[in-house]
C-alpha cells in the first residue's frame, strides 16, 4: 500500500509540473507576442520630425491649390472683394471636402462667413481666412506682426495709432514706460509667451475664427517654403516648437503666418495679473474663448472684435479708446473707464465698421477698468470742442452770453450760471473744464476787436475762474491736446496790416512756450474759418493756402497752395477747402492725416452752402444773375460722379434774404436752412418746411440747431416737429374781384414782409404781406394787415391777393 500511494503521488506531481510548464510557455508566448506588436508599433510609428515633414509638405501643396482657387475671386489689387468673400470660402470648403473624401486629410470644418479649418493627417492644423480688401499694455507693449502687409499709408497710420497710443500713455501716466515695440518678425513665439504682469498690450494685425480653433491671431513668424525645399531635414530640425504644431497650439494659415489661439496661451502664458489686452485683429472676439485664456491667467480686461473689421476703423477705434482712457469726463476726478472710452469711440467713429459686416470691438472682463486709479487734474482730455458762443460735448452744452458762461446738462434742461464773463467770444470745453476768452470781438469800429484779450479757465463744477494768460490781439481757442492749449492770435501791425500767430500754451508750465507759425496779411473776411482741429491735426488757412500742423510730430506744412482758398465746411473727420486753381474753382476734402479724400471742380457761378456730413455731396445756390429764374434753383453736386441734381426754385424763399444754412450740432447729418425753417431732404433734393415753436429770427445774432431744437443767442430752445408745414392752397380770382378787395384796403404807410415763394402757372413769384401803420386810438402806433401781394421775380408786376375761406387767392 505504501508503494502504491507513493506511485500515485509521483503521478500527481508530474501532472502539476506539466501544467505549470504549459502555463509558463503560454505566458512567455503572450509576452513575446506583445513585445513583437509593441516593437512593430514603435518602429513603424513616424517620429515627430517625420510628422512635421509630412505636415509641411501637405501645407505647401494644399496652400498652393487654395491660392489657385481663391485667385478667381480677387480684384486687381490682389485682395478678395467683399462680394466674393462667401464664394471664396465655399470654394475652398469644397476642396477640403474632396481632400477628406480621398483620405488626404484627417478632418475639416467650414465656418460660414469666416474660414475653412483643415487638420492634416500629421495632426497639424491649418486655417484658410480670405484676405478681404480693406479689412483687417507698469509697461506698455505694442505688437504689430503684420505691419509690412499693409500699404505705406496704412503702415504709417497704424504706427501713429498704435505706437502713438503707447507713447501717450507713457507721457501722461508716470507709472508707465513704453518698453516693447514689436513689429513684423519680432512678434515671434517667444515674445508673445512673455507678456508679463501689469502691462498694457496693444495688438494690431490679422486674425480669424473657426469653430474648431475659435479666435486666433497671426504672429510675425512665417513659414519659409524656399528654406523647406532647400534642405528639408535642416528646416525641420530648426523649426522648433514641434509639439506645439502637432497638438494644434500653433496653426498654419494661408497667408504664411503662424497663428496662435486659446490652446497656445493656455499652455504658455505666465501670470498676467492686472493686464489690459487689446486684440485689434479680425474676429478676435467672436466668442469669449480666446479672451478667457487671458482672463484665466489674470488679465483684468480684454478687447476683441466681433468679426471681420475694416483696417482704418480698427485703428481709429484703438486710437480713440486709448485717448479717451487718458481723459476724465466724469464727476469723480478719475480717468475714464474702458466702457466710457468705448462708448465715446462708438460716437466718434461709428457703431460698426461697415453695414456689410457690422463688426465692432467688445469688452471681456472688467468694464470699469482704468489705466490708473489716481485722481486727475482734469487737464488731459482729448475730446475738447471749440466754438464761438455755444458748444456741444456729448449731452452737455456750454453757452457764452454777454454777462456770463452758462451750462446745461441737456439741451432742454434749466441753465446754470457758471461764472461771470464779460462778452466771452471763444470757448473750448470737454463738458467739465471750460477755457474762454473774455472781451468783445464784435466792436470792430472802435478798434477793441484786436486789442489784447485775457484767457481764463473755469469748470462746470465750482464755477471759479482762473486767469491763464493774455493774448497779443484777437484770440481764438482751437484745441486742448497733450496738456497744452493751441490758439490763433491776431494783432494789428499797421493801418490795414495784421500779424497772425498760431501759438501753444503749456498748461503744466503756465506759459506760452511756442509760436508754431506766423504770417502777415489783411484781415480775413472769413475770420471764423481760419483754423480748426481734427484729431491731432490743426488745419490753418494761411493767406488763402491750406496748411496742416501735426501736434504729435510738431510739423507745420502747406497742403494746398492758393491765394483765395477758404475752409468752407467741417464734416466727419475732414475739412472742406474751396479754392481756385488755374482759373477753375475746386472743393477738396482733406482728412486729419493730410490725405485728400475727395476733390472736384465745381461750376464758377455756384454759391457753396454746405457739405453733406459724410462728404458725398455739396449743396449750392446759383449766383448767375443773367438768368433770374435759375438763380432760385437748388443744386446738389455729387462729388464722386460729378453729377448735378437740380430742384427748380427750391431756394427761392431764401435767395436775396437774410438766411443761413447749418447742421444739427447733435445730429450733423441733418441740414437746416434758416429764415423760415426748412430741413433738407436728400432723397428729393427738396427743403421741407418744418413745424416748430415760434421764435424770433435775427440774422445779426447767432442761432443754432441742436438735437431737433432751435437755440437762440439767449440759450432759449424752440422745438422742431417731425411733421412738415402745409403750404396754403392758392386759387385764382378775377380782376374785378381783386379790385373789389383792393378798394376795401386802407391806405397809409405800409410794412412789407416776405412770406414765401410760390409756383403759379409754372413761374415763381414772391408772396408778400403788406401791413398799414395806424394809431390804435391811445396814441400808440401799430401795424395791421392791409393786403397780400404776389410779385414777380423781376419786380415788374404785382397783383393783390387775399385770404378767402382760409385760402390764398390771387389774380392770374
Amino acid at each position: 500500500m505504501k508503494y502504491e500511494n507513493f506511485e500515485i503521488e509521483i503521478k500527481n506531481n508530474n501532472r502539476q509540473k506539466k501544467k505549470a510548464i504549459i502555463i509558463t510557455l503560454v505566458v512567455i508566448g503572450v509576452l513575446i507576442l506583445v513585445s513583437v506588436v509593441l516593437c512593430l508599433t514603435v518602429f513603424n510609428k513616424p517620429n515627430k520630425e517625420q510628422l512635421m515633414k509630412e505636415g509641411l509638405t501637405d501645407y505647401f501643396e494644399i496652400n498652393d491649390e487654395v491660392g489657385n482657387i481663391e485667385s478667381e475671386f480677387k480684384g486687381k489689387n490682389g485682395y478678395i472683394t467683399r462680394d466674393n468673400k462667401e464664394k471664396a470660402i465655399s470654394a475652398v470648403g469644397e476642396y477640403a471636402k474632396k481632400l477628406f473624401n480621398n483620405k488626404e486629410i484627417k478632418e475639416y470644418n467650414v465656418t460660414k462667413g469666416q474660414s475653412v479649418w483643415i487638420q492634416f493627417n500629421s495632426g497639424i492644423e491649418y486655417v484658410y481666412v480670405p484676405a478681404v480688401d480693406g479689412m483687417d499694455s507698469s509697461e506698455v507693449s505694442t505688437y504689430q506682426p503684420c505691419l509690412s502687409t499693409y500699404d505705406n499709408d496704412l503702415q504709417k497710420y497704424s504706427q501713429e495709432c498704435v505706437d502713438q497710443s503707447a507713447e501717450n500713455i507713457q507721457n501722461t501716466l508716470e507709472d508707465y514706460k513704453f518698453t516693447n515695440n514689436y513689429d513684423n518678425s519680432d512678434v515671434d513665439i517667444e515674445n508673445i509667451s512673455d507678456i508679463g504682469k501689469n502691462k498694457v498690450v496693444i495688438w494690431h494685425g490679422h486674425g480669424g475664427y473657426s469653430e474648431k480653433t475659435h479666435s486666433f491671431i497671426a504672429t510675425g513668424t512665417m513659414l519659409d517654403r524656399n528654406a523647406f525645399l532647400y534642405d528639408v531635414d535642416y528646416y525641420i530640425k530648426n523649426i522648433r516648437y514641434t509639439d506645439e504644431y502637432l497638438n494644434g497650439e500653433l496653426i498654419f494659415t494661408n497667408s504664411g503666418h503662424v497663428a496662435v489661439g486659446y490652446k497656445f496661451f493656455n499652455n504658455h502664458l505666465s501670470n498676467i495679473d492686472g493686464c489690459m489686452i487689446y486684440l485689434g485683429a479680425c474676429s478676435s472676439g467672436v466668442d469669449d474663448t480666446l479672451a478667457k485664456a487671458f482672463l484665466d491667467k489674470g488679465a483684468s480686461t480684454v478687447i476683441g472684435n466681433r468679426g471681420s473689421i475694416c483696417t482704418t476703423y480698427n485703428l481709429s477705434m484703438i486710437k480713440t479708446i486709448y485717448e479717451q482712457m487718458l481723459c476724465d469726463t466724469g464727476s469723480d476726478n478719475h480717468y475714464d473707464t474702458i466702457q466710457t472710452a468705448l462708448n465715446f469711440a462708438f460716437d466718434k467713429n461709428g457703431k460698426y465698421c461697415c453695414e456689410e459686416d457690422k463688426s465692432h470691438p467688445i469688452i471681456f472682463g472688467d468694464n470699469n477698468f482704468r489705466l490708473s486709479n489716481k485722481e486727475t487734474d482734469k487737464t488731459l482730455n482729448s475730446n475738447f470742442v471749440s466754438g464761438k458762443y455755444l458748444i456741444c460735448t456729448g449731452e452737455k452744452y456750454i453757452c457764452a452770453k454777454s454777462d456770463a458762461i452758462y451750462y446745461k446738462e441737456n439741451i432742454t434742461a434749466k441753465e446754470k450760471k457758471i461764472s461771470s464773463a464779460d462778452n466771452a467770444c471763444s470757448l473750448l470745453s470737454d463738458g467739465n473744464i471750460i477755457y474762454y476768452v473774455e472781451g468783445s470781438s464784435s466792436n470792430s469800429s472802435s478798434g477793441q476787436e484786436y486789442e489784447k484779450k485775457k484767457v481764463y479757465k473755469t469748470t462746470t463744477k465750482d464755477g471759479k475762474s482762473e486767469y491763464l494768460f493774455t493774448s497779443e490781439g484777437k484770440c481764438e481757442l482751437i484745441a486742448c491736446k497733450n496738456n497744452s492749449l493751441y490758439y490763433l492770435d491776431v494783432a494789428k501791425s499797421g493801418n490795414d496790416d495784421y500779424k497772425y500767430l498760431l501759438k501753444k500754451y503749456d498748461i503744466g508750465k503756465s506759459s506760452v512756450v511756442n509760436t508754431i507759425a506766423d504770417w502777415s496779411g489783411k484781415v480775413s473776411y472769413d475770420w471764423d474759418n481760419i483754423a480748426y482741429c481734427i484729431d491731432n491735426t490743426i488745419f490753418v488757412n494761411e493767406q488763402g493756402s491750406l496748411c496742416l500742423y501735426n501736434i504729435d510730430k510738431d510739423e507745420y506744412a502747406k497742403k494746398i497752395k492758393s491765394s483765395d482758398g477758404v475752409i468752407c465746411d467741417i464734416i466727419k473727420e475732414k475739412i472742406c477747402f474751396e479754392y481756385t486753381k488755374n482759373g477753375k474753382k475746386y472743393i477738396s476734402a482733406v482728412d486729419s492725416k493730410g490725405k485728400m479724400k475727395t476733390s472736384a471742380q465745381v461750376p464758377d457761378n455756384f454759391d457753396f452752402q454746405i457739405m453733406d456730413y459724410n462728404g458725398k455731396y455739396a449743396l449750392f445756390f446759383n449766383t448767375d444773375q443773367s438768368d433770374m429764374d435759375k438763380m432760385f434753383d437748388l443744386y446738389k453736386f455729387d462729388f464722386e460722379s460729378g453729377k448735378i441734381e437740380t430742384s427748380q426754385n427750391e431756394a427761392g424763399r431764401y435767395k436775396n434774404k437774410n438766411y443761413f444754412v447749418t447742421r444739427d450740432l447733435k445730429e450733423p447729418e441733418n441740414i437746416y436752412f434758416m429764415y423760415n425753417l426748412g430741413l433738407y431732404d436728400e432723397s428729393t433734393n427738396k427743403i421741407l418746411n418744418k413745424k416748430h415753436d415760434d421764435f424770433d429770427f435775427d440774422i445779426t445774432k447767432q442761432m443754432w440747431i441742436v438735437d431737433g431744437y432751435v437755440v437762440d443767442w439767449n440759450f432759449n430752445t424752440y422745438k422742431i416737429y417731425d411733421e412738415s408745414k402745409d403750404i396754403s392752397k392758392i386759387e385764382k380770382i378775377s380782376s374785378e374781384e381783386a379790385t373789389k378787395i383792393a378798394n376795401n384796403k386802407l391806405g397809409g404807410n405800409h410794412r412789407i414782409t416776405y412770406i414765401e415763394t410760390v409756383d403759379l402757372g409754372g413761374k415763381s413769384f414772391y408772396l408778400l404781406k403788406c401791413e398799414n401803420k395806424i394809431d390804435d386810438g391811445n396814441g400808440k402806433m401799430h401795424y395791421s394787415l392791409d393786403a397780400y401781394m404776389v410779385v414777380s421775380m423781376d419786380g415788374k408786376t404785382a397783383n393783390l391777393v387775399d385770404y378767402v375761406n382760409g385760402k390764398v387767392v390771387y389774380v392770374y
